[in-house]
């Protein structure tokens, strides 16, 4: 996906973007209602996003509420992070079959796939980036990890509407994304209508390599 240094795409284009990604051979995940919680699944059209929900979080307290809008992004966080889709709790790492002769042939287990996730904050993408110097960015790397890694597709966004128990603000890490992300998008919804501030940023491991 190509752009120049700033473009802003109305709904439709937004489509485009994510039908692109899907040509191209990427999974995109990005946040989705289900039972009454923001959850990462995958997205086909933007009517898988949660268009008109917000969050209301605070200390032991989690629930979804109708905004009154179209906003595709108008809450604080998904109740799941990006964590376990670069680096899901357990892995298949090989498989083998043991023969007569006792020896074992050994296979590599396939890879899932390139991933596209669509809308991390600012907290996430911090998040990764640690996960990117702890995991790829040392002598002694994760090689499943940085695989994934290198092959995924980060589209951030800027968050609107932080929840109480939110934390960016004192750590630095939002409500603007900072590093990490391929593109950062900024929603926009207000009298000239409903559209996307869409700004390409270099990747972390991109850099590395």
């Amino acid at each position: 996906v190509h752009m120049p240094s700033g473009v802003v795409l109305d709904v439709q284009d937004l489509q485009v973007l994510v039908d692109s990604l899907h040509s191209r051979g990427y999974r995109v995940l990005g946040p989705t209602l289900r039972e009454g919680a923001l959850v990462l699944a995958e997205v086909r059209t933007l009517d898988d996003l949660p268009r008109g929900t917000g969050d209301t979080q605070a200390p032991g307290s989690y629930r979804t509420r109708d905004r009154g809008d179209e906003a595709l992004f108008g809450f604080a966080a998904t109740a799941q992070s990006a964590k376990p889709v670069l680096f899901p709790p357990d892995e298949l790492l090989w498989t083998g079959t043991r023969t007569d002769t006792a020896d074992v042939s050994a296979q590599q287990a396939m890879d899932a796939g390139k991933v596209a996730l669509l809308g991390v904050r600012g907290c996430d993408l911090a998040a990764i980036g640690i996960q990117d110097t702890i995991l790829a960015g040392r002598a002694a790397i994760d090689p499943h990890y940085a695989e994934r890694r290198s092959a995924a597709f980060l589209i951030a966004v800027t968050c609107g509407t932080p929840a109480g128990t939110c934390f960016c603000a004192s750590m630095g890490t939002g409500p603007k994304p900072g590093e990490g992300a391929d593109l950062t998008l900024t929603e926009l919804i207000d009298d000239a209508g409903h559209r996307f501030l869409v700004v390409p940023t270099d990747s972390q491991l991109t850099r590395r390599r």
